[in-house]
């Protein structure tokens, strides 16, 4: 996945926390890039995380690219990329 800088990177975490607070229905959960599925109550599934993803951005991810997802960082680096290559 590709590197990004430090602004992009905080935005894109913003926004991917966002959608977790939303489909958890979490309005003051606190996350960082290394925030795991273990560390957040509720959370069972990346499936429902993934597709409000791809609805706000646009995107689709592989069933394989979600089963990666272990930590948030994983997801921030995955929506960029895959904004780049849109962006392309």
């Amino acid at each position: 996945m590709m590197p990004l800088d430090g602004n992009s990177t905080q935005r894109t975490l913003t926004d991917v926390t966002a959608a977790i607070r939303t489909v958890l229905d979490q309005p003051d959960l606190d996350l960082t890039l290394a925030s795991s599925l273990e560390d957040i109550p509720n959370w069972d599934s990346m499936d429902l995380i993934a597709v409000e993803l791809e609805c706000r951005y646009d995107i689709l991810f592989e069933l394989p690219q979600i089963d990666s997802f272990a930590r948030v960082g994983d997801m921030v680096r995955a929506v960029a990329a895959k904004c780049h290559l849109r962006a392309a």
